[in-house]
């Protein structure tokens, strides 16, 4: 293999891990820029797991074959292996959550185009001085990244389990949402995130939604047990609270400052008010921090 087919297949391999192994999302990115580019640059994937190298591997044992469809065949030779591996890391994962579950851990998801991960680092912080939490890491939410973080990481000194939910297709929450049965959920703002591959907003609300739909179906006074950022209103109307800077909401963020120091605000709820303040920058850091005061 010359070094410029190396590096292309490198770099092929980079962009199919970043979209999580989904061809669709590969073969446009690959038609888009072979045709604008004659040489491609080179993109180091993350990391090069077990199945990445797999799939390199059996990439260049047919050379004979253009590129996209080698990953094609690798894949799908690697398809049945992983299923059962899957399936296998899901069932112990599910059977070491339920047994922590009976002995007192608490988990709660969060669904949403953007700040996730802000909100859930808010909630992190605010509740670790009081119980034992762990969060997944940023890049974990699929099944199966959320599986391994259960298995590796989660032990019965753990009190609370806060879950980052991946979204990049319908039925994607519904499936995390059922896997992990959540007892508190946060819905973070609706954004354009994953429109290429969703195709408007409003499938987007649906998808992100399908946590809120658990909740309606599975828990008992489930509006005290979900609540959502207030620009998701349009979406859900008065199927759940609300959090943010409008009065209306359950929780309410008023009177911002920024200093040198950071940001100060008041935080209202069922009226009670109480000052806050972070050393980061931005009414919405505040505004993260909602849910987090909710959750508490």
């Amino acid at each position: 293999m010359s070094k410029n087919q190396s590096s292309q297949l490198t770099t092929a391999l980079a962009i199919l891990q970043q979209g999580e192994y989904d061809l669709r999302e590969f073969n446009h990115w690959w038609q888009k820029h072979t045709q604008e580019n004659k040489t491609l640059p080179e993109i180091q994937p993350d990391k090069w797991t077990a199945k990445l190298k797999l799939v390199k591997t059996l990439s260049q044992a047919m050379p004979f074959l253009p590129l996209p469809q080698r990953l094609a065949v690798s894949l799908s030779l690697l398809n049945p292996v992983e299923k059962t591996a899957r399936k296998i890391i899901l069932h112990r994962a599910l059977s070491k959550l339920q047994t922590l579950r009976k002995n007192g851990l608490v988990v709660v998801a969060i669904a949403g185009s953007y700040g996730k991960t802000s909100t859930k680092y808010w909630l992190e912080h605010l509740l670790k001085s009081q119980v034992a939490v762990l969060a997944t890491a940023k890049s974990i939410n699929t099944p199966l990244g959320i599986a391994q973080t259960i298995q590796e990481k989660l032990t019965p000194d753990h009190k609370v389990f806060l879950v980052e939910l991946g979204e990049y297709y319908q039925g994607d929450i519904a499936e995390l949402a059922n896997l992990i049965k959540p007892d508190f959920g946060i819905l973070t703002p609706v954004g354009t995130q994953h429109l290429e591959r969703m195709g408007n907003i409003e499938t987007i609300a649906q998808t992100i939604g399908e946590l809120l739909d658990y909740f309606e179906n599975n828990v008992s006074e489930y509006q005290q047990k979900i609540i959502s950022a207030e620009e998701n209103r349009p979406y859900f109307k008065n199927r759940t609270n609300y959090y943010g800077t409008n009065n209306e909401n359950a929780w309410e963020l008023s009177k911002v400052s920024l200093s040198r120091q950071g940001t100060t605000g008041t935080i209202s709820h069922q009226k009670q008010s109480f000052s806050v303040f972070t050393p980061l920058y931005g009414e919405h850091q505040l505004a993260n921090s909602l849910a987090g005061f909710w959750l508490a």
